[in-house]
């Protein structure tokens, strides 16, 4: 049996201290945590801690943000003015700029601070609503920007309107007038001031006429809206307007409110177009133009259509198309929107074999926009 000599049982003696005080001071750098570690080279040295998050989003490019993009009065008066804000804030890494904000009627005016927002920065959109009309109502307001995948975002206020001054039926219509003759229809007039002062009925077109049948008495009278022979053809667009002086309500001062009633007349020679317009309403963004008309004679004589044209429409792939139907022909206006969003404009023009009236003129109108109750 052999035993270690003297010089082996040192050399095991010194690896057993060495090795105690490795462990020593591992053991004593884990417990002391605010001691620096130990210089390692077999790993890498632990990764920095990251940075707190910004609190303007990473999207690429400038974003623009609302808060909400809707906002309901409820019931209003058409004699008071109403504000509102519609708040937001550039949600990307880049500049903001808007470009244009724009109501969809004279109602409704809005005003911005300024136009270039930097990332993470707020604003408002203020604007002044001033009711016109009757009842439920929903106006837009298009706010264009270089907002990344949203340059153009629509904004909806709804309302309820009570007007001051009511006009029974609301609106005057006459329906395929021969130009040579006229046309006239009574419409009650009612203030819900009872006191009221009424002042004198004007016409903006002098093709028709106003007057009281029945002077106002107790907040209530008659006038009698009259088209006068020999009108233009075609669609003959004219307002009544009414000044009246009184208090919105009991108690309250006098105001001057101005009232408005909207007359019209479709009026036709020797070739009635009906409906008057290529009025295709409201189309869905990337949906169809789709809209007809009929001409034909009062007294359904055969005529030819010679040429036919479609001037200046917008979108700009619409078509137009002539069929006959018997002794009448159906003029139609269609064409898809694609990506196309704004007003539906252009002029249908026919022209025809009838005697001393040749050539026709029908308005296109209509918008490719987003439903506002959506």
């Amino acid at each position: 049996m052999n035993f270690p000599t003297r010089s082996q049982r040192l050399a095991s003696a010194l690896s057993l201290a060495l090795l105690l005080v490795v462990n020593g001071c591992s053991m004593e750098a884990s417990v002391n945590s605010t001691a620096p570690a130990p210089a390692s080279t077999s790993e890498p040295a632990a990764a920095a801690p990251a940075p707190a998050p910004s609190p303007v989003s990473s999207t690429a490019g400038p974003k623009l943000g609302f808060d909400a993009v809707r906002h309901d009065f409820g019931k209003v008066d058409d004699t008071v003015e109403y504000k509102y804000q519609f708040t937001f804030r550039n949600d990307g890494n880049d500049e903001l700029e808007i470009l244009e904000i724009k109501p969809s009627c004279g109602c409704t005016t809005t005003e911005l601070a300024k136009m270039i927002y930097a990332p993470g920065e707020e604003g408002s959109i203020e604007l002044v609503f001033h009711p016109k009309g009757y009842g439920p109502q929903t106006k837009t307001i298009t706010v264009k920007s270089n907002s990344r995948g949203s340059e153009r975002i629509i904004l909806y206020i709804n309302c309820n309107v009570t007007p001051f001054v009511q006009f029974e039926p609301r609106s005057v219509r006459f329906d395929e007038v021969p130009s040579s003759e006229g046309r006239h229809e009574d419409v009650i007039v009612v203030c819900r001031d009872q006191s009221a002062v009424f002042g004198t009925p004007q016409c903006t077109n002098p093709n028709f006429m106003v007057e009281w049948v029945q002077p106002p008495v107790n907040g209530r009278g008659v006038v009698r809206v009259s088209l006068k022979p020999g009108a233009p053809k075609g669609n003959v667009i004219n307002k009544v307007k009414l000044d009246v002086q009184g208090a919105p309500k009991e108690g309250a001062e006098l105001i001057t409110h101005p009232a408005e009633l909207s007359a019209s007349a479709a009026v036709f020679g020797a070739i009635i177009v009906e409906p008057v317009f290529l009025s295709v309403g409201r189309v869905d963004p990337g949906g169809n133009v789709d809209k007809s008309v009929e001409l034909k004679r009062p007294k359904g004589e055969p005529f030819k259509i010679l040429t036919h044209v479609l001037k200046n429409p917008s979108p700009p792939n619409l078509q137009l198309s002539v069929t006959p139907r018997g002794n009448s022909y159906i003029v139609r206006v269609y064409g898809a929107s694609g990506n196309y969003q704004g007003l539906v404009r252009g002029s249908a023009v026919i022209t025809t074999d009838v005697p001393g009236d040749p050539t026709l003129t029908i308005p296109v109108m209509g918008a490719v926009r987003p439903d506002p109750k959506k």
